[in-house]
């Protein structure tokens, strides 16, 4: 199996029956196939089409000179972008914005905090300054990382090791706390550390996965806490 799920490229071959596309377009394919027949799909919600195929899991991904995608899942890649650039729109840009947009339902003036700030968290980080999140703080035990995620717009980064970061994050709020979580990733300490920070009604959700369970005890926390869905893209 190709590996490969994230991709930009030139369309070399438009194939039968297809429409709206031409030889030469410049596109970035879709990281997934939906089915286009069940209940979700038939709505309009190809997102979360019950039987989506993964690129470079159930077919060839785009770790080569061509590969073949659906014409319903191109996007089309306007000429002051680079290929570089566009190719990780398929799933780094898309699912932090699934998650800070669609998921998170981040607005003006909310407080958000990410846990993990690797290729995806410094989306959610960006897109979180984007939609008016403030302040916007990172979590990250590397100091070159939380320098970066402070240089692409977060207003606090702290070592999440940190045994005072409760303490430091109610003083970055002014006593709020975070109003949206992101855990980017998907371990059971960053999880519970996320969940330990969220202000009453506020929303967690986890972003990265691992192949750590993470199994928290949120008896206490979900009398006071909403935590919003396990699930972004």
């Amino acid at each position: 199996m190709t590996q490969g799920h994230e991709a930009s490229g030139t369309i070399a071959k438009v194939g039968a029956g297809v429409t709206g596309w031409s030889e030469g377009d410049r596109v970035v394919p879709s990281a997934g196939r939906p089915c286009f027949v069940c209940r979700n799909c038939r709505r309009g919600d190809l997102t979360n089409c019950l039987n989506i195929q993964l690129m470079a899991f159930a077919y060839d991904g785009a770790w080569a000179e061509y590969t073949v995608a659906q014409a319903g899942g191109l996007t089309p890649i306007p000429d002051n972008v680079p290929f570089e650039q566009a190719a990780i729109l398929a799933d780094a840009v898309s699912t932090p914005f699934g998650a800070v947009v669609r998921t998170g339902k981040v607005v003006v003036g909310e407080t958000v905090g990410v846990w993990g700030v690797g290729g995806v968290g410094t989306h959610i980080v960006q897109l979180a300054r984007l939609v008016g999140a403030v302040p916007v703080i990172a979590f990250d035990i590397n100091p070159a990382v939380r320098e970066r995620a402070l240089e692409l717009g977060a207003d606090y980064a702290f070592d999440s090791r940190d045994e005072n970061l409760k303490e430091k994050v109610a003083e970055a709020t002014d006593g709020r706390m975070l109003d949206v979580a992101f855990d980017a990733a998907g371990l059971k300490v960053t999880f519970e550390q996320a969940l330990d920070c969220l202000t009453v009604g506020g929303r967690l959700v986890a972003v990265g996965l691992s192949t750590v369970d993470v199994v928290a005890n949120t008896s206490y926390h979900c009398r006071f806490m909403r935590i919003g869905e396990a699930a972004a893209t």
